[in-house]
């Protein structure tokens, strides 16, 4: 779930936006059964990367790409994206191919939780949390970002096309 909130036009911003995330899930066919010998095995299971997943260039960016997966998962992000009035690459004559229409500043932080139940003891206790920024622009029609992310475990450099909600 994702909602937006304009602040309006600012002397340098053409648009400035608050924008809020919210994911959820579970995978309820998950069943952990230990053999004879105590190994723990995982049966009916989505694929690693469809189930409870969180890290990487979409969720929780200060992390690699899915270090947290399991059975549950609760996410939020917030961002501030500033879109700047001035386009410094409107004035450069052999960048005209790229077509940038817009270049946006982007601050962001998000935290978020996978656990092997769907409760609030489980998903509310030791949160992941990250916190970076972006620098995102409209060039023939698509959405380029360059996401910056520092997380207590990894700072992440990402390069991306469209926004990440």
């Amino acid at each position: 779930m994702s909602k937006y909130f304009s602040l309006g036009k600012s002397d340098w911003a053409s648009q400035r936006v608050i924008a809020l995330n919210f994911w959820t899930g579970l995978s309820p066919t998950w069943e952990v059964n230990t053999d004879q010998q105590g190994n723990r095995v995982v049966n009916g299971n989505p694929p690693y990367n469809e189930g409870a997943t969180l890290g990487g260039f979409t969720r929780l960016r200060g992390y690699d790409n899915n270090r947290f997966h399991d059975k549950a998962v609760l996410y939020g992000a917030a961002e501030y994206r500033y879109t700047l009035a001035y386009n410094p690459l409107k004035e450069v004559s052999w960048l005209d191919f790229l077509r940038v229409d817009w270049i946006q500043l982007v601050g962001f932080v998000e935290v978020g939780r996978v656990g092997s139940a769907y409760t609030a003891n489980e998903l509310l206790t030791d949160l992941k949390y990250d916190a970076g920024g972006s620098v995102r622009a409209l060039m023939a029609g698509l959405v380029v970002r360059a996401d910056l992310a520092k997380s207590p475990e990894s700072t992440n450099f990402w390069i991306m096309v469209d926004h990440p909600f």
